[in-house]
């Protein structure tokens, strides 16, 4: 059955629910550790702040309408977070109810939010990312506690003891960072055509000496580590001597990967320099290619939700990255964010009449395998994109030629990146994902009294169909 996801949704769902997201509320689930009273005392202002700005949002606004209030929530969602995966940290004696660098990242934020003006004239695609980001984030609460549930992310710890698993309440958690900073490297992305547009402009000045805005990337020692970093899984060591006790190893395929998305300064990858330079969370990471020197279980651990994190932010705008199952969050970043089009108005529909978006979700089932490795449940994701127009004044046939032309070029970059990121693959024995994206165009029946479906199913590599139909729409 369709349903609609918008603001509103999102919103009221969140007011209902706030009290169940172990990260907001810091309930003792999984047990927390024996706290102070200091402690418990600053965790519940943290706690009765977040509720406050929760409960202040309008439902009948749309997100983009209320800045501050996202502002203030973008910082305590993110503050909160990793104050809690630090609490369920056992490698800590003593606790705080600090998040050392979030205000630093918090300024970093409102900058964007400031700078992002000038981003809308960069590109003529250019879309809001401050809201975005919250969107995406209330987007993947509101789908993964409905139709999968955190329990059942994937996140590589089946190695690990039964005492070092990562508990769902953690990725959730995890999930809040991903999240709400995926697309903090977008304007270092984008500063290349703030620069080109302003040289080309200038140009018609004379010879004037522009200096580039263009930062050039030469990699660092940081970079090369963050890259190596997100490239990288564990093994255990087979050892009497040392049990349980595992070294890091680089997984080239992925290096080489996100190498090429650090040339081309995409977002993704930049977005985890900017945390990885900002926030202590990171900086505290633990890495260890030294089996005389190896990673104890609970680093190990603790490894393993950074490393995720950040993987999944530097996945969802490379490409090269390709994906088999759907309950992974460098998965649901790409869908989620793939997802939120919704109220994401670009410079030049003040200058023009715009569509509008609307998602409905269809089904979102996430699969599972039995214990032989065959698929028990087919994970299937069914959603469609509705673009629509109801303005105030009729579409003349030009424009709406215009619009269905907009909605054609849409889908079929969104078609490319869908074969291109479930292509064939190794590990193919392993895949468990049929992705089916429809974008309807119902701005066609302004003039022509008809629908426009364009339709990808994408069962395997080998099972890919595409069908574009035409629905009448009954008239007079």
């Amino acid at each position: 059955m369709l349903q609609t996801i918008d603001d509103a949704v999102l919103i009221k769902w969140l007011k209902e629910h706030q009290q169940s997201i172990d990260f907001i509320s810091f309930k003792q689930s999984p047990p927390l550790p024996t706290l102070s009273d200091q402690l418990l005392k600053e965790l519940k202002e943290r706690k009765d702040q977040t509720s406050k700005e929760i409960n202040n949002l309008n439902d009948t606004l749309s997100l983009n309408g209320q800045a501050k209030g996202l502002l203030n929530l973008w910082k305590l969602f993110l503050g909160n977070a990793i104050v809690y995966l630090k609490l369920l940290d056992d490698r800590e004696k003593y606790h705080d109810a600090e998040d050392f660098g979030v205000e630093k990242l918090y300024r970093f934020f409102e900058t964007f939010h400031d700078f992002e003006g000038i981003l809308y004239g960069a590109d003529d695609y250019y879309r809001d990312h401050v809201s975005h980001m919250l969107r995406v984030f209330l987007l993947g609460e509101y789908v993964i506690h409905n139709k999968i549930g955190f329990e059942k992310i994937i996140v590589g710890d089946d190695k690990l003891p039964a005492n070092c698993k990562i508990h769902p309440s953690e990725k959730e958690a995890m999930w809040c960072i991903i999240a709400l900073t995926h697309d903090l490297g977008y304007a270092l992305e984008t500063v290349p055509d703030i620069n080109k547009k302003v040289r080309t402009m200038l140009e018609q000045f004379g010879n004037i000496n522009l200096q580039e805005l263009v930062p050039t990337y030469q990699i660092q020692p940081l970079h090369k580590f963050i890259i190596q970093f997100i490239s990288s899984n564990f093994r255990e060591i087979q050892s009497e001597e040392k049990p349980n006790t595992y070294v890091n190893h680089v997984q080239s395929k992925y290096y080489l990967k996100f190498s090429g998305a650090f040339e081309r300064q995409s977002h993704g990858i930049m977005s985890c320099i900017v945390n990885m330079r900002n926030l202590v969370f990171f900086l505290e990471s633990d890495y260890s290619s030294d089996a005389h020197k190896p990673l104890k279980p609970e680093e190990a651990k603790q490894f393993l939700i950074r490393s995720t994190i950040l993987r999944s932010i530097a996945s969802h705008d490379c490409d090269e990255i390709y994906y088999l199952t759907i309950p992974q969050f460098p998965f649901l970043l790409t869908i989620f964010d793939e997802m939120q089009e919704w109220d994401r108005p670009r410079l030049k529909d003040a200058f023009q009449k715009a569509p509008k978006s609307t998602l409905k979700i269809d089904n979102f089932v996430s699969g599972e395998f039995d214990s032989s490795g065959a698929i028990s449940v087919p994970g299937v994701i069914k959603y469609e994109i509705e673009i629509s127009y109801d303005g105030s004044s009729p579409l003349t046939p030009e424009e709406s030629e215009k619009m269905q032309r907009d909605t054609e070029g849409y889908f079929e970059r969104k078609r490319k990146k869908i074969k291109k990121i479930l292509r064939s693959a190794v590990g193919g024995d392993d895949r468990n994902l049929k992705l089916i994206f429809k974008v309807i165009d119902a701005t066609s029946s302004q003039i022509e009294s008809e629908k426009r479906t364009y339709t990808i199913t994408h069962s395997t590599p080998e099972d890919v169909k595409m069908e574009i139909e035409r629905k009448t729409e009954k008239t007079g």
